[in-house]
């Protein structure tokens, strides 16, 4: 990976990146293209994919309904400046 390379992978991102800065990126990326190169060559002929990270998924929460946790209208608007049919009244936004 050149400089040339990494200016042009800034500029895509809309990145302005100062001479240390992209020789600093230049190192950093190495590294990782290095560690790709390190993936590239494990053998995972036989091993299936994986559907989740974990080894076994997350518990998930029962589907049941639940009660209604909500506050009455009538409730909330005690507390609003203005209300009107049980609705809190504010001022227009857009005209």
């Amino acid at each position: 990976m050149t400089g040339d390379d990494v200016r042009k992978v800034a500029r895509l991102a809309r990145l302005v990146l100062t001479d240390e800065e992209v020789a600093a990126a230049r190192r950093d990326l190495e590294a990782v293209l290095d560690y790709m190169r390190v993936l590239d060559g494990v053998d995972t002929a036989g091993v299936a994919p994986a559907p989740y990270p974990f080894a076994t998924p997350l518990p998930l929460r029962v589907d049941a309904p639940e009660p209604d946790l909500a506050l009455p209208a009538e409730a909330l608007c005690t507390g609003a400046p203005a209300h009107e049919d049980g609705q809190i009244v504010v001022p227009r936004v857009v005209e």
